[in-house]
């Protein structure tokens, strides 16, 4: 790769996928300079996004809002060379084979939906891998709105009321605390971007 550098849109101040972004692209892109311009781009959806629509709806918004104020800012005349969207959801998968002896016979998974544009304009969408999430904190979600709230809200004093010490629970954060510290979002989020630029450095390739 003869260019000197790798420049980024990213829709989204969160630390957490500021560094995941940073650490799959330092891997796809080893060569070259890493150039990172961060807009607080909007979802334009609620706060707790519920299924695969509403998720991947979220992240193209962001991605197409981050083109928007890209154009519309000071750094509007830097050339980029790929806009990034991500946001997080829950998808419900329900089978009467999960059935448990409290007869809950539903899972809620939380993953995220990964966008990725290059200027050429060859596009794709990826997903991560997923995180179960305690259908209790679902539901106070949603007694309280997914417009203001999100599950993760209600996931510590969930623990604290079954006496599960929780004062390590990042509500930000809380795969890390639900996959007992064996991995986080960071590196969940991470994972995924490193598939999704693999990709479509492939597409980008295979359309030359």
């Amino acid at each position: 790769m003869d260019k000197k550098s790798i420049v980024i849109l990213f829709g989204s101040r969160s630390q957490t996928k500021l560094k995941a972004v940073r650490n799959a692209a330092d891997k796809l892109f080893r060569k070259v300079k890493l150039e990172l311009l961060i807009y607080d781009a909007s979802s334009e959806i609620n706060s707790q996004p519920i299924g695969q629509e509403e998720t991947i709806k979220g992240a193209i918004n962001r991605l197409e809002n981050t083109k928007k104020l890209h154009r519309e800012g000071k750094d509007s005349k830097i050339e980029y060379d790929y806009v990034i969207g991500i946001e997080s959801g829950l998808i419900n998968i329900k089978n009467n084979w999960l059935k448990d002896k409290d007869s809950v016979d539903n899972q809620w998974l939380d993953l995220a939906y990964i966008v990725i544009e290059h200027k050429s304009g060859v596009k794709l969408i990826e997903q991560s891998a997923t995180v179960e999430f305690p259908y209790q904190a679902v539901v106070k979600a949603e007694k309280a709105g997914y417009d203001k709230n999100t599950a993760a809200d209600f996931m510590k004093d969930l623990y604290f009321e079954r006496g599960v010490d929780a004062d390590e629970l990042n509500t930000k954060d809380p795969h890390k605390f639900l996959l007992d510290y064996t991995s986080n979002r960071m590196d969940i989020i991470a994972s995924a971007l490193e598939l999704g630029f693999a990709r479509i450095l492939a597409k980008i390739n295979s359309n030359k």
